[in-house]
């Protein structure tokens, strides 16, 4: 995979998500506990909200050992012009 980071699904080619995919399906029969994020910083945010999908990345991301950051649309200001990256 040659992107790193996206935020659109669309950044990724047909073969990237395939990979991705495969990479999964090998972690899970692996069955490693592994801690890929072990000091990673990781900011989520959401356009609507959802409890279940924010649970269910935070959760991911407390697995492998990383730190989630929530930021609602109430915390960021972009209405006036701040940016979030």
């Amino acid at each position: 995979m040659t992107t790193k980071h996206f935020l659109n699904l669309r950044d990724l080619s047909n073969q990237d998500i395939l990979n991705v995919l495969d990479r999964a399906i090998e972690r899970k029969s692996q069955k490693q506990k592994e801690k890929t994020l072990v000091g990673s910083k990781l900011g989520l945010i959401f356009e609507k909200p959802s409890t279940r999908t924010r649970i269910s990345f935070e959760s991911g991301i407390l697995h492998l050992g990383g730190n989630a950051i929530f930021m609602s649309s109430s915390d960021l200001q972009l209405s006036r012009g701040e940016t979030s990256v």
